[in-house]
């Protein structure tokens, strides 16, 4: 999945879903958003990157450690995706965020600013 017009076709089409990282996982009642991965944008000069949900804490470090910049945040698992920390995440995480574009669970574009 590499677009959010494919995320959306999916949640359209599906009954019943359920979002998992695990690539291992092809049941058609979950959504693997670990295939909708990778950096949109990346400005280091001015600390600002753009991340698909299913990226990794780990790819992100890796992306970040090549400028000397790191995440503004600790997590124990470096294979959580940046979608689920947001999901799990309070005040802490969103001070980070300066905007989230959201699917709801009808497919439609929420697009949101933190």
């Amino acid at each position: 999945m590499s677009s959010i017009a494919e995320l959306q076709k999916q949640v359209r089409e599906g009954k019943d879903l359920r979002i998992t990282g695990n690539t291992d996982n092809t049941d058609k009642e979950f959504i693997n958003i670990s295939s909708y991965s990778g950096v949109v944008e990346y400005f280091p000069e001015e600390l600002v990157i753009t991340l698909k949900a299913g990226t990794t804490i780990q790819e992100i470090t890796n992306i970040l450690a090549a400028y000397g910049q790191a995440l503004p945040f600790f997590t124990e698992s470096l294979e959580k995706t940046i979608g689920a920390i947001y999901a799990a995440s309070g005040p802490e995480f969103s001070d980070s965020v300066l905007g989230v574009q959201i699917i709801n669970g009808k497919g439609e574009d929420r697009k949101s600013v933190v």
